[in-house]
């Protein structure tokens, strides 16, 4: 469910056209619909109301902006972080340090630190180096620092590899024979505190089977520390919910709550959950402006003034993106937009076969190929849909590119959420080293 929708012949953001905010804004940009992103996030806490003990973190990871930030924690939810600059960033927007759960695989002691003075609620342990280190400065300022054990469960979450994170060869997370001699060494730690364990699997997950696989191992592991003596009161089983980008099937939250609270339910243990795409994935879109139309022998190319590095995904992960046109197509048959005559139906509505491509120096800067599409040219629009999350999180200034403008829209409401970058802002830094 989103509320991008064509009206009267042209693309809507809510009740502002894609038209009016490209007049305002240029392009490149990014696109949300803030009562999208408002609707996901209370689904999401409703689906998990059943299981009273939730605590339900953000992954900053997927989108940043502080201002979509500040509307999630407005709404109840904490923050999964990966650097001191997302806990920062989390705490700028609102959200309570004792809602952060600091995850990712190589945190640097200065990051460690600094979480620590901060007061986050805990550490999602990834090694035993880490786990010595953040003893040491609890035992130095005698400070009691709670952590949890990320644990590598090695189950395949069944997702594209480069973002499968709990088989065995995965640089995340740590074996189960590790987490009980961890455990043992330092459950009765004066200061360091072991209140949980916790793990991530992958993301764009569609099945639920390694979900509940997970939920079922993670009580298991939880039950026997605990019966070990090690003061265990929490279980993190992370995020990777699949949305639609295409016509996938995927459950839905309702289904994936059901999965979960049916294995913990007689655990007693606090759930934490770190939702991103899910939340803001179908939030947001990235629109471009065709610069013009490329032929080359049997191809053709729609040239857009969007690249790579404002979305990375379809060049990193082949990931696809639907892209539709900002002026409503119009065919013979009377229909409107994606036609639903039959297969054979010749009235012509996308009667050409395009390849959407960026202005990057990659032959990877593509962001989708020989698609069906209706009739473009130079200065059309379009929006790349589903680019709400590991879009502008993930964008750079490659190819000496400024970072895009990011608008946010509320019903007939319009906000600048980060304004375009110039070239003087981009080179600032460099030239004052000069």
């Amino acid at each position: 469910m989103d509320h991008f929708k064509y009206k009267n012949g042209t693309y809507f953001c809510e009740d502002i056209s894609i038209e009016d905010i490209v007049s305002r804004f240029h392009t490149p940009c990014y696109v949300y619909s803030e009562s999208t992103l408002e609707a996901h996030c209370k689904r999401f806490l409703t689906a998990f109301s059943k299981y009273p003990s939730t605590l339900c973190s953000f992954a900053v990871k997927a989108n940043n902006n502080l201002s979509i930030l500040k509307k999630i924690f407005s709404l109840g939810f904490g923050a999964d972080v990966v650097s001191i600059g997302e806990i920062k960033k989390a705490i700028l927007a609102g959200v309570d340090a004792e809602k952060i759960v600091f995850s990712g695989a190589s945190k640097t002691k200065q990051e460690i630190d600094e979480a620590i003075q901060l007061g986050i609620r805990q550490f999602n342990v990834e090694s035993d180096f880490e786990l010595a280190y953040i003893a040491g400065v609890a035992s130095m300022h005698k400070k009691d620092v709670a952590v949890s054990f990320r644990v590598n469960p090695n189950i395949d979450a069944h997702t594209h590899p480069k973002i499968t994170t709990g088989l065995a060869g995965s640089k995340f997370g740590i074996d189960e024979p590790d987490v009980y001699k961890l455990a043992s060494e330092y459950k009765d730690h004066p200061y360091l505190k072991i209140q949980g364990i916790s793990c991530h699997i992958g993301s764009q997950m569609k099945d639920l089977s390694p979900i509940r696989d997970t939920a079922k191992r993670m009580v298991g592991l939880y039950q026997d520390l605990k019966s070990q003596g090690v003061p265990l009161s929490s279980i993190d089983l992370g995020g990777g919910v699949g949305i639609l980008y295409k016509d996938e099937k995927v459950f839905s939250l309702e289904e994936y709550a059901d999965c979960i609270i049916e294995e913990l339910k007689d655990s007693g243990a606090t759930l934490i959950l770190e939702p991103g795409r899910v939340i803001v994935g179908n939030s947001g879109i990235l629109v471009a402006q065709v610069v013009g139309i490329k032929q080359k022998r049997d191809r053709s190319f729609v040239m857009l003034d969007a690249g790579m590095n404002d979305l990375v995904r379809p060049a990193m992960y082949g990931s696809y993106h639907k892209i539709v046109p900002v002026a409503e197509p119009i065919c013979s048959c009377g229909h409107t937009g994606d036609c639903n005559c039959d297969p054979g139906c010749k009235c012509g509505c996308n009667k050409n076969t395009y390849s959407f491509a960026g202005p990057i120096c990659e032959s990877s800067d593509i962001f989708a190929s020989d698609i069906p599409f209706s009739d473009l040219k130079a200065e059309d629009l379009v929006a790349i849909r589903g680019a709400g999350a590991y879009g502008m999180s993930m964008a750079s200034n490659y190819n000496s590119r400024p970072l895009v403008a990011e608008i946010m829209v509320y019903k007939d409401q319009i906000k600048l959420i980060r304004k375009r970058q110039s070239l003087e802002e981009m080179i600032k830094d460099e030239k004052e080293c000069l």
